[in-house]
C-alpha cells in the first residue's frame, strides 16, 4: 500500500497520521557538460557511479571525540564543478554513530572567510544577507538532548574564525535509530543546509539486534536538493548552465522560493552523487535509512522498472523520524519531507534485473509547496544473480521496540497551538496573531514534565513541515470510529496547506531555550520560526 497520511477539514479538528570523493566519470562528447542540460525523467546512462558508503565516526568506551570543520569545499556534482561551503570540504559530512549514554563530544571549528566590510551580523532580521551567511552552529535533528550550551544552543552564533567544543550527553533510555546533524543558524541554515552541509547521526542499538535487521547490509541514502549556480543574469537570475564553470550558492533571492528547483534542472543527489548505481543480490534484504537533508521538495521514494511502473514488495517500513514504528508495513511509495528520516527494509527479487529509485510524480494538490513536481530518477537498482535466502522480521518481533508510551487523555495538563502563514512567514497561536521571529520577542513557556496536546495549522496558501526540537511528538490519528487514536511518533511532520495537524508531547529531561519552525529552510530564516523555553 501506499503510505498516506489522514486529515479532516481544517473548520474542525485536523488529524494526521566525511564521504566518498568518488563521482560519475566525465562524460563522453555525446553527453551534456552541465546538468542543466540532462536534467529529465528519462533512464540514467549506465556510466553511473556505485553508491558510496558515507565515512563512519563511531564512538568507542562511551565516547566519541570527533571534529567538524566548516569551509569551503571543491567537489564535482554529476558533470558539474562546485565551491560550496561544506563539512570537511566534502558534498556530505561524515556519518556520526553513538549509543544510548554515551558523550558525544565535537570540536567545531568554522574556517570560512570573514567580510572586514560587512555590517555587524543582524540575526535578528529576516531579510538574510551575506553578513551572515558565514556564520554557523550545530543542530543534532530529532536527539533528545539539552538545549543548553554546550548542548544542541540553535541560538548561539560562530562566526568566521570562532571555535566551539559541543558536547552531548545522550541519556541511557534514549531511543536507537536514524537522526541527523545540520547547520541552524538564522538566515543563514537554507544557504548552508542546500550546500550539503548536513550529515546522518545514528544511535545504534534497538531493531539492530533483531536477527532479520542486523543480517541485512545497513545503508544510509542521504537525499539533497543542492541547488548550486554559475553566475547571475541581467534580471538577476541565476545561471544554471554550468559549462566551464564552477557553481556556487551565494543569495536566497531568486534561488529559493516557489519555481525555483524543476526550472534550475538539478537533481536530487543521494551521497552527494548523481544517479548512483545500488548493488543487491536476487532475494536479498537491505535496511535503507532513508533521511531528506533538502531544502523544500517533496520526495515519493519508490521503486519502478523502466517504464516507471511501481514495483510492489519492494519497500517495508520500521522506523520514523528514527523512531520505530514497533511494526513492520509495506509500502508502495514512502513521503519524504525536508527533515523527514524513514527505515525500510528494501528485499530485492529473486531474479535478476535492472530497476530504478524513483521520485515519483507528484500532482500539485499533493506536493509540498502546492506546486507539480516532475518525476526524477534518483538511483539505478541493479540486482545480480546471486541467489540468497534472506527474511524479513514480523510485526510481533518489532512490538516491544516502541520507543514511548502512549499519552493518553488522562495525561494532559494543557494545549498548544501554532499557526504557520506564508504571507511574512509568521508564526502565531492562530491566524490573526502571528508574527515574524525577532530574538526579542518573550518565548513560548513550557513547564518541564507537563504533556500537552498541540493543533498545528498552515495558512490556505502554503503546506509546511512543523519540526519542533528537544522533545518528540506522537501522531494523533482519526481512527473508524471517528475518535483520536495515539499513532507514530516523529520530529518533523508535514501540515499542508489550509490543514491542521494535532499531536501530543512530553517536556521530559530538559530545561532552557530553542526553537519550533517551519523545516522549509528558507521560511525559517525569513522568519517562520518561535522561539520555546521549557521552565522547571
Amino acid at each position: 500500500m501506499t503510505k498516506i497520511w489522514r486529515w479532516i477539514p481544517l473548520a474542525a479538528v485536523t488529524i494526521a497520521a566525511g564521504c566518498s570523493t568518488a563521482q560519475t566519470p566525465p562524460p563522453s562528447a555525446a553527453e551534456p557538460a552541465s546538468l542543466f542540460q540532462g536534467s529529465g525523467p528519462e533512464l540514467p546512462p549506465l556510466r553511473s557511479a556505485s553508491l558510496q558508503p558515507l565515512e563512519v565516526r563511531r564512538s568507542s568506551n562511551g565516547v566519541l571525540d570527533t571534529s567538524l570543520t566548516v569551509r569551503y569545499g571543491d567537489n564535482v556534482i554529476g558533470n558539474d564543478k562546485v565551491h560550496l561551503r561544506s563539512y570537511e570540504g566534502k558534498l556530505v559530512g561524515p556519518t556520526l554513530r553513538v549509543r544510548p549514554g554515551d558523550t558525544l563530544r565535537v570540536a567545531f571549528r568554522n574556517e570560512l572567510p570573514g567580510d572586514p566590510n560587512a555590517a555587524p551580523h543582524a540575526h535578528h532580521s529576516n531579510t538574510p544577507t551575506a553578513a551572515v551567511f558565514n556564520d554557523t552552529n550545530l543542530h543534532t535533528h530529532g536527539l533528545h538532548v539539552s538545549p543548553q550550551d554546550p548542548a544542541d544552543n540553535v541560538l548561539l552564533v560562530l562566526g568566521p574564525g570562532d571555535k566551539h567544543d559541543f558536547e552531548f550527553k545522550i541519556p541511557a533510555d534514549h531511543p536507537a535509530g536514524t537522526f541527523w546533524y545540520h547547520a541552524h543558524v538564522h538566515g543563514a541554515t537554507a544557504i548552508q543546509v542546500s550546500s550539503g552541509m548536513a550529515g546522518a547521526l545514528i544511535v545504534e542499538g534497538g531493531l539492530d539486534e533483531v536477527p532479520e535487521i542486523q543480517a541485512a547490509a545497513d545503508k544510509t541514502l542521504l537525499f539533497q536538493q543542492i541547488q548550486y549556480y554559475c553566475g547571475l543574469d541581467d534580471q538577476g537570475k541565476p545561471i544554471y548552465d554550468c559549462t566551464g564553470k564552477v557553481g556556487e550558492i551565494e543569495q536566497l533571492t531568486n534561488v529559493f522560493g516557489n519555481g525555483t528547483w524543476a526550472p534550475s534542472g538539478r537533481y536530487t543527489t543521494v551521497n552527494g552523487l548523481v544517479q548512483p548505481v545500488i548493488q543487491m543480490k536476487a532475494g536479498e534484504v537491505q535496511r535503507w535509512r532513508l533521511l531528506h537533508g533538502g531544502v523544500r521538495e517533496t520526495l515519493k521514494v519508490a521503486v519502478s522498472d523502466k517504464q516507471y511502473a511501481i514495483q510492489p514488495g519492494w519497500l517495508h517500513e520500521i522506523a520514523q523520524d528514527g523512531l520505530a514504528t514497533g511494526r513492520i508495513d509495506a509500502i508502495d511509495s514512502d513521503e519524504l519531507e525536508p527533515g523527514y528520516r524513514s527505515d525500510v527494509l528494501v528485499q530485492a527479487p529473486t531474479t535478476a534485473g535492472r530497476y530504478y529509485l524513483i521520485d515519483e510524480e507528484t500532482a500539485a494538490n499533493e506536493s509540498l509547496l502546492s506546486e507539480a513536481e516532475p518525476r526524477k530518477v534518483l538511483a539505478v537498482i541493479e540486482v545480480s544473480s546471486d541467489q540468497v535466502t534472506m527474511s524479513l522480521p514480523t510485526s510481533a518481533q518489532l512490538d516491544h521496540y516502541r520507543p514511548f508510551r502512549d499519552i493518553e487523555d488522562a495525561e494532559l495538563t494543557g494545549t498548544q497551538s501554532v499557526y504557520f502563514n506564508v504571507n511574512g512567514f509568521t508564526v502565531g497561536t492562530n491566524s490573526t496573531d502571528g508574527k515574524a521571529y525577532d530574538p526579542n520577542d518573550p518565548p513560548r513557556t513550557l513547564k518541564l514534565g507537563a504533556a500537552e496536546e498541540w493543533t498545528v495549522t498552515s495558512s490556505a496558501q502554503a503546506g509546511h513541515p512543523f519540526h519542533i526540537h528537544v522533545n518528540p511528538f506522537q501522531i494523533m490519528e482519526k481512527g473508524a470510529d471517528g475518535k483520536l487514536h495515539p499513532g507514530n511518533w516523529k520530529d518533523t511532520l508535514i501540515v499542508p496547506a489550509g490543514q491542521s495537524i494535532v499531536v501530543r508531547s512530553r517536556y521530559e529531561d530538559f530545561d532552557g531555550a530553542f526553537v519550533l519552525h517551519c523545516h522549509i529552510l528558507d521560511h525559517e530564516d525569513q522568519g517562520m520560526m518561535q522561539e520555546v523555553e521549557i521552565v522547571r
